[in-house]
């Protein structure tokens, strides 16, 4: 059961940071790049292809942590060769033809292939480490967020004004959906003079 809960949690952090970075490489990554680079540097679909990437490499990487500290599972190593070949056989294939945009696919498919070979046995061992209630607020926070960066022509607005609102939205909704969550949350937040102060004062 502890593990189960340290591993959602862990999952909910990876999703809270990685899914709306996701959406905004994939909706404005082509402008930053021309922003900071040239625009001889921002290839067609390049960052919407590569957009799944950090995520589905997160969740990978949360799986294989949580299995490789319960004992050695071979799965893990089974997962990495798996998307080796699929990675390297896409490329050979694909690069030819679509280029470097082909090979941002790859990653993020043979990304997808390994987080889902590592989660199928971690689920049976400890249970679903899915918190529908707290994955929720970021869902719909990130849509939010994305629509509001593709609306906007600015690019510094753009970010700014989908920061805020992501911010807002996954508030709102986490504290009425995941009060537990949300709670760990400003708890995370409270400096640790005010986390003794409190401790201090249950104890008495």
């Amino acid at each position: 059961m502890h593990v189960r809960t340290w591993a959602r949690r862990s999952l909910t952090i990876i999703c809270a940071i990685y899914l709306p970075y996701g959406a905004l490489l994939a909706l404005r990554g082509d402008d930053l790049v021309g922003l900071l680079f040239g625009a001889e540097y921002v290839h067609a679909g390049l960052f919407l292809a590569l957009a799944p990437a950090p995520l589905l490499f997160g969740i990978n990487h949360l799986c294989g942590s949580v299995l490789l500290a319960r004992r050695p599972y071979p799965v893990v190593l089974v997962a990495s060769v798996v998307g080796l070949v699929l990675n390297v056989g896409l490329n050979l294939w694909l690069i030819p033809v679509w280029g470097i945009t082909a090979a941002a696919a790859a990653s993020s498919l043979a990304f997808l292939v390994e987080a889902v070979i590592v989660l199928v046995p971690l689920t049976r061992l400890v249970g679903s480490i899915v918190s529908v209630p707290a994955l929720v607020p970021i869902v719909v926070a990130t849509a939010c967020a994305g629509l509001f960066a593709a609306e906007v022509s600015s690019l510094g607005a753009a970010l700014a004004g989908s920061a805020v609102i992501y911010l807002v939205v996954w508030g709102l909704l986490s504290r009425a959906l995941d009060p537990a969550g949300f709670a760990a949350f400003r708890g995370l937040l409270r400096s640790p003079a005010g986390l003794a102060e409190e401790r201090v004062q249950q104890r008495a």
